[in-house]
């Protein structure tokens, strides 16, 4: 029999409630809900009370894997994250195919040895486990990432500017390379982007910016339980000609499985003159009547990653 629909919506809200991060059990591995799932309390034979939703685009933490007396195989989760947000929500999901599972039904006491997990979770999805998940190649997802940055002038006249081509990748041993193609800039006025890429980044000679950097992945080992982790990593920016070493707040989050975010965790400050960029802003500023405008450029950004399926 399964719960109504007012008690799964009184059941999802009490664990809505319990999002704080709290005690939990090591994960065998995350499995993601591509679709909403419920979650069920001691099932046996198929047939259990619902006690939970899993929300699609969830990942829930695995502590188990068994079959039922009936051959039904379960999977056991002790929480679950969704949107970077940890939810309690102990029960069981219908599974796969398990290898070597106990006949006793989930929910009864367990004397043997855990079964292993499904076949799905350990290939199929990549960073299914911890030692995945740190041995992956990763790719930039540009579709999904940015890099802003504003530019000030008159004083008080500040507005905002991306880059829309933008690659990059991730290699298992940390070593992170961004490039950031310059005559992508987007301002929102055509004429502006056209003296930016031609006066300011002088993109017939310096077509590239790129970012380079050094992830230890040890240093940011918490993210497998935490999800997310804020620290300092040394960037190296080659601009313009120029190569600058940088120390920046990041924070980086782990999306589901195979997906991982570096964003700034604030907005840091570019000084052009840093990289010979003084001589630009002052040709924008003659092309414009000769108004102030700021040499210093807040930047900030997310960069998305995707783990690659050879990786």
């Amino acid at each position: 029999m399964r719960a109504s629909h007012p008690t799964l919506l009184r059941l999802a809200v009490t664990f809505a409630a319990l999002a704080a991060p709290g005690l939990a059990q090591a994960c065998d591995f995350y499995r993601t809900a591509e679709t909403r799932m419920e979650v069920f309390d001691m099932p046996i034979t198929g047939s259990g009370l619902a006690v939970s939703i899993l929300p699609s685009g969830s990942s829930a933490c695995v502590v188990e894997s068994r079959t039922d007396n009936a051959g039904n195989s379960w999977d056991r989760i002790d929480f679950y994250m969704h949107e970077n947000v940890r939810y309690s929500a102990a029960g069981w999901l219908p599974g796969g195919s398990v290898d070597n599972a106990s006949d006793a039904a989930p929910g009864e006491a367990a004397t043997g040895a855990t079964a292993t997990a499904p076949a799905m979770a350990a290939s199929a999805e990549t960073g299914g486990s911890k030692e995945a998940f740190f041995a992956s190649s990763w790719a930039l997802a540009p579709a999904q990432s940015s890099i802003n940055f504003l530019s000030t002038k008159k004083g008080n006249v500040t507005e905002v500017h991306r880059f829309n081509e933008l690659s990059g990748t991730i290699a298992p041993d940390g070593t992170a390379t961004v490039s950031i193609g310059l005559e992508s800039v987007q301002t929102g006025v055509d004429i502006r982007d056209v003296r930016m890429r031609f006066l300011l980044f002088q993109v017939d000679t310096y077509e590239d910016a790129t970012i380079t950097a050094k992830i230890d992945p040890a240093a940011v080992s918490a993210i497998w339980e935490d999800m997310r982790l804020t620290t300092e990593i040394p960037f190296t920016l080659n601009l313009h000609g120029v190569e600058k070493e940088l120390l920046i707040p990041v924070t980086i989050s782990r999306l589901g499985q195979g997906m991982v975010s570096v964003a700034s965790a604030k907005p840091f400050i570019i000084n052009a003159v840093d990289f010979a960029l003084d001589g630009g802003i002052a040709q924008l500023s003659e092309a414009v009547g000769n108004i102030g405008i700021s040499a210093n450029i807040p930047v900030d950004f997310d960069l998305i990653f995707a783990a690659s399926l050879d990786g």
